[in-house]
C-alpha cells in the first residue's frame, strides 16, 4: 500500500477545536469554521459569525484533521470551507480568486497549478 493510501486510511476527523483564552477554554465546532488562514506565523479560525479565533495549531496538521469534502486548502496561507464559497473569478496570470460569503483581508487566491484539482473539488466533492 501506498504511503498516501495508509495516510487517508488513519486520517482522523476533527469534531471542534478547543480555543484557550487567558483562563478559560471554549470550544468552536467544525461546522461553524468559515476559512484559516496563517497570518505572521499564526493561524486562525473564522467562524461563519465572522469571530476570529487563534489556534496553535498548524495549517498542516488542520489539513490533514479536517474533512476534505468540506475543507479545501486552496494556498500556503489559506484553507477554506466550501460553505464559505461564494462564487470564483479569474485572476492575474492564469490564477483564480476565491469570494467568501465573510469579508476577508486575505488573499483567497487558488494559484494555478492547484485550480484544476480546486475546480474538480468543488463541483464533485
Amino acid at each position: 500500500m501506498e504511503k498516501t493510501a495508509i495516510q487517508s486510511i488513519e486520517k482522523k476527523t476533527q469534531i471542534s477545536f478547543s480555543i484557550r483564552q487567558a483562563d478559560k477554554t471554549y470550544f468552536v465546532l467544525v461546522e461553524n469554521i468559515a476559512f484559516i488562514y496563517l497570518k505572521n506565523q499564526m493561524v486562525y479560525l473564522v467562524d461563519f459569525n465572522d469571530n476570529k479565533h487563534l489556534i496553535s495549531k498548524t495549517l498542516e496538521f488542520l489539513e490533514n484533521v479536517l474533512p476534505s469534502q468540506q475543507f479545501y486548502r486552496i494556498n500556503r496561507q489559506m484553507m477554506v470551507s466550501r460553505k464559505a464559497i461564494k462564487n470564483v473569478a479569474t485572476h492575474t496570470n492564469q490564477r483564480i480568486v476565491v469570494h467568501l460569503t465573510l469579508p476577508t483581508t486575505q488573499n483567497a487566491i487558488v494559484p494555478r497549478a492547484k485550480i484544476k484539482h480546486f475546480l474538480t473539488w468543488i463541483e464533485k466533492g
